[in-house]
Parts: C-alpha cells; sequence; structure tokens
C-alpha cells in the first residue's frame, strides 16, 4: 500500500485561524497592499459588505479559492482542548491565548494538489503576520496544531519550503507495560490525511519525546514531499544500520490505517 494519492485531497480546503490580542483589526490596508505584492497576478479585493481595506478579502490564487475573514470575538479554544495539551512548541499556551480578543480566518480550498493549498496559505500568513502587531500564535484546526507566533515567523521564512510543523500535530503517550519488551513511548500524527498521505504511529520508541517529535516531523516532511511507495513490512531510516521496519494497521486512535514504525 502506497502513502495515497493527492487526488484523495480534491477539494479540501485548508484553514489556519491567528489568534489576535485586539477586538478591532489594525492595518487592513497594510494586510491588502501586501496580498497584492504577494499574489500579483490575483485580484485582491475587500468583499462588496466591508470598506476598501477591511476584510473580508476574497480572491482566486492559480484557481485556488482565498478568503481572509476577521472575526471579532476569541476562537472556540478551550484549555481542555487538545491543542492546548498538545502544544510542545507553546508551553504556556493557555496563560496566553486566554487573553485574545478576536482571530482571523484564512482559508485556501480547490484544486487537488495539499501541497499547492498549503504553500498559498502560508504566502497569506506571512503577510497576516507582518501586519498584525497584535497576533499571538496559529491554530490549525484540522489537525489541531498550536504554534506561538515566534515558531510561525520562523517556519515561514524558510522561503519555498513546507511548514510540516504549521499542519501536522502530534500526541505523545506511554506504551503499556506489556507492549514491549522495554519501556517506551508512542507518538501518533493527525493532519498528514490534508495531504493524502496515511498519518504515522511510531511505536516502542526508548528515547526522549523531543527526539521522538523531531523524528515524527522528518518522516511527515518525507512522506508529504516525496510520496514513498512504503508497503507493510517495508524498513525506513537513513542507513542500513538505523533501518526501522513499518507495519500498515489501524490506527489505536482512528478508524483508519497508519504507517506503524515499530522500533523494538
Amino acid at each position: 500500500m502506497s502513502t495515497g494519492d493527492q487526488n484523495e485531497t480534491e477539494g479540501t480546503a485548508m484553514t489556519a485561524l491567528i489568534l489576535l490580542m485586539e477586538s478591532v483589526l489594525s492595518g487592513g490596508g497594510s494586510l491588502l497592499h501586501l496580498l497584492h505584492n504577494a499574489f500579483p497576478r490575483a485580484r485582491v479585493s475587500a468583499a462588496a459588505t466591508s470598506s476598501a481595506s477591511a476584510p473580508p478579502f476574497i480572491f482566486n490564487v492559480d484557481g485556488l479559492l482565498c478568503t481572509v475573514m476577521h472575526i471579532p470575538a476569541p476562537a472556540p479554544i478551550r484549555e481542555l482542548d487538545p491543542e492546548i495539551r498538545n502544544a510542545r512548541f507553546w508551553p504556556n499556551a493557555w496563560s496566553t491565548i486566554s487573553r485574545h480578543q478576536s482571530h482571523l480566518v484564512v482559508t485556501v480550498a480547490g484544486g487537488s494538489d495539499g501541497i499547492a493549498r498549503a504553500m498559498v496559505l502560508q504566502r497569506i500568513l506571512v503577510a497576516v503576520f507582518v501586519t498584525q502587531g497584535s497576533a499571538i500564535g496559529s491554530v490549525y484546526p484540522s489537525s489541531g496544531t498550536l504554534l506561538p507566533r515566534k515558531v510561525v515567523e520562523s517556519l515561514l521564512h524558510q522561503d519555498g519550503q513546507l511548514a510540516v510543523p504549521l499542519f501536522v500535530s502530534c500526541f505523545f503517550a506511554k506504551e503499556a507495560d506489556e507492549a514491549f519488551p522495554a519501556p517506551s513511548i508512542l507518538a501518533s500524527t493527525k493532519g498528514l490525511s490534508d495531504f493524502g498521505v496515511m498519518e504515522v504511529e511510531a511505536r516502542g520508541f526508548q528515547g526522549s519525546v523531543s527526539e521522538l517529535h523531531q523524528f515524527i516531523l522528518g518522516i511527515s516532511g518525507h512522506l508529504i514531499q516525496s510520496r514513498p511507495d512504503i508497503r507493510d513490512g517495508h524498513t525506513i531510516g537513513v542507513s542500513e544500520a538505523q533501518r526501522i521496519p513499518v507495519k500498515i494497521e489501524r490506527s489505536l486512535f482512528y478508524s483508519s490505517q497508519v504507517y506503524s514504525p515499530r522500533f523494538q
């Protein structure tokens, strides 16, 4: 079984929420200007119901429908939500997020290529974070990824590269005592399906959460961009001495199948 076909994501929309500390959007005209610069062939304009320099902005980029909307209310995030529990890049997320006053909703829809949608979304986010000084971070609701402003900006400034951590979240847990010979941890992704790729659940890892997280992000980027044909029983790794067997099996957490690298 291969990673799947990008056509599986046809018509899927990618949406990011940008959390703002201010209830009133400032810099709407500057944002519109930067969007014009980022997409010179697109007719970026405000909707008829708004002023000429205030969202919602609606435009088309290479067959993808893009919208930027401002919601003058906090995003629907609660302290016990998975976004907060799994925010490894933002340990104090809730203490900051709980005080935000409004949010922007950026959506890119259409086409059959998840990477193309993601790259357009990233270019829009660059303009948003340049113009919105009160932006504190982003949420990708489809996977539950929650990142602080500093991390988002560092990812977006890697020109021409897919910012995998923006779209793929990872849940970590301790393996059951009887699951493997030695005590270990597991990790389960969410977000790869937006790119037409099966999710990953790494099992039996004996290192640290940070080390496993680095491995997960690396293999996620490889699956999305290279789309290797990995079948049940194949191995993955950077060298023959470090090959890791992969099973294709039902997820521990979802009804779908996943890639399951087995470290033990």
